[in-house]
């Protein structure tokens, strides 16, 4: 990204690497488990490094004007445009488009082994887009109304933020430095094209949806490249201060989840050796305002892992991750199968920290239906898009309630069960037998 945006010459500068490594840390949702997540750096950062390959090959040709490209070496420019291409949409479809938008502005310009490496990025979209996920969703989202698009880009707007970091330098060089903007468009055209295309896509997305990682990439790679004039070879020494402070706040929060995740790998263990499948989890959620934002959220309130199961395939139980709290009532039922822990209305039990409402089994209670009773609604919480606009305009028309999935029978060390597991979507207050509309209290 630093190469891409500054340049050889400014390369080595330690401003633009602070830059990146704060835009990073900072600027992006699920940060670090983007990072060091597997499945997200695939997700995310792959398709990412993809596009920056593809960006600085299309440059270098673009800038080397003397030289020829041969055909073996503009064939596997294309190959590597293909593959970067089919990864991502957040990325593909927005530079897809740029290249398109660029070809028809900028014809002359579009020749040779810059043809091959848009080509290939394109062909490399247009499979990623062919594939049947895609149509499930384009059927499934397809009937909504252009209100309902509006809506869903307004929701997701207030959760970027280098987007607005870029937006706010680009109109601060527009009305002090114009000559700086010049030479900014000049040169970086088609990644303001692709940056275009790519907010565009936010509509599309979900707003709890790690895909922002894309356009806030992008963004960051903008603020680099509009920021290169500004860039000097000095304040080595305050640059070198702030990235040791960013050092060690990021050593604390890898030490947390270091400890988290070795917490849960102890659960798991557990597992391995259950004689009927119950496993406690002990993960705690950090309760540091300067290092929780910055960690996912225990897996306590997750019950089934069929990948672990599948793992550990010679525990014939399935498993059942518990939390301390639920270990409690399990251990010491008589203490707290009583009306002081009853969870609202309904004859389930539970104390704070449960993962699960817990009852004694009961074939009558199997043929209740039940229902969960939330709190007032919050706009971060995940709901659905009408139910997102109403918690800021008119939360009172927020359901208050939501079936329960079917209560579980569970045979444990402890005895028989009937279990639910509560919700994490939103915070739950209680549960009650769904025709009972009497007033509670957790």
């Amino acid at each position: 990204m630093v190469y891409l945006s500054v340049g050889k010459e400014k390369f080595k500068y330690p401003i633009p690497w602070l830059i990146v490594v704060i835009g990073f840390v900072y600027g992006l949702n699920w940060s670090l488990y983007t990072m060091t997540s597997i499945n997200l750096a695939c997700n995310y950062l792959w398709p990412m490094f993809g596009f920056v390959i593809v960006m600085a090959m299309w440059y270098d040709v673009r800038d080397d004007t003397n030289h020829k490209y041969g055909l073996i070496a503009s064939l596997g420019m294309m190959l590597v445009s293909f593959i970067a291409g089919w990864s991502h949409e957040a990325y593909s479809l927005g530079l897809s488009g740029a290249f398109v938008l660029y070809y028809i502005f900028n014809r002359k310009e579009f020749r040779g082994a810059q043809a091959w490496i848009a080509i290939g990025y394109c062909l490399g979209a247009l499979i990623m887009f062919l594939a049947p996920g895609n149509f499930q969703r384009l059927s499934r989202d397809g009937s909504k109304s252009i209100i309902f698009w509006i809506l869903e880009f307004a929701l997701a707007l207030p959760r970027l933020k280098l987007v607005y970091v870029f937006l706010a330098i680009l109109i601060y060089f527009k009305i002090k430095k114009k000559e700086y903007v010049r030479i900014f468009w000049k040169r970086y055209r088609i990644l303001v094209y692709a940056w275009v295309f790519s907010l565009i896509f936010v509509c599309f997305m979900h707003t709890v949806s790690q895909s922002f990682t894309g356009i806030e990439l992008m963004s960051l790679l903008l603020i680099l490249s509009i920021l290169r004039p500004v860039f000097k070879g000095k304040h080595t020494i305050i640059c070198v201060c702030l990235m040791a402070l960013v050092c060690i706040h990021v050593g604390f929060i890898s030490a947390n989840q270091f400890k988290q995740s070795e917490t849960e790998k102890e659960a798991i263990k557990r597992y391995i050796h259950s004689e009927d499948g119950l496993a406690v989890n002990y993960t705690t959620e950090c309760q540091n305002p300067f290092i929780a934002h910055w960690l996912r959220h225990p897996v306590d309130n997750f019950r089934r892992y069929p990948l672990t199961e599948r793992l550990y395939a010679n525990n014939p139980h399935p498993l059942i991750l518990i939390t301390p709290q639920d270990e409690q009532i399990l251990k010491y039922p008589q203490k707290y199968f009583n009306e002081a822990y009853k969870f609202g209305s309904g004859p389930f039990y539970a104390i704070d920290g449960c993962s699960k409402v817990w009852t004694p089994v009961d074939s009558v209670l199997l043929k209740e239906s039940y229902q969960w009773h939330f709190d007032k609604p919050k706009f971060y919480e995940q709901m659905s898009m009408r139910d997102r606009v109403l918690s800021i305009f008119n939360p009172g028309a927020v359901p208050k309630t939501m079936p329960t999935a079917n209560p579980e029978i569970i045979n444990t060390r402890y005895g028989d069960f009937m279990i639910i597991d509560i919700p994490t979507q939103r915070k739950i207050v209680g549960l009650s037998v769904k025709e009972d509309s009497v007033a509670f209290s957790k």
